[in-house]
C-alpha cells in the first residue's frame, strides 16, 4: 500500500510530465526493495 501510495503521490506532485513514469516506478521499487519485495522491471 505505500509503495502505491508512492507512486501516486510522487506523479500528482512532479511538475515534468515527461519524467513521471520512470522516477515514479523508480520510487515504488525503491519502497518494495526496502521491505524486503523483489525489484520488479
Amino acid at each position: 500500500m505505500r509503495a502505491v501510495l508512492g507512486h501516486w503521490l510522487f506523479g500528482s506532485i512532479h511538475p515534468y510530465p515527461d519524467g513521471n513514469g520512470r522516477m515514479g516506478r523508480f520510487t515504488m521499487n525503491a519502497m518494495l526493495a526496502s521491505g524486503g519485495y523483489p525489484w520488479t522491471v
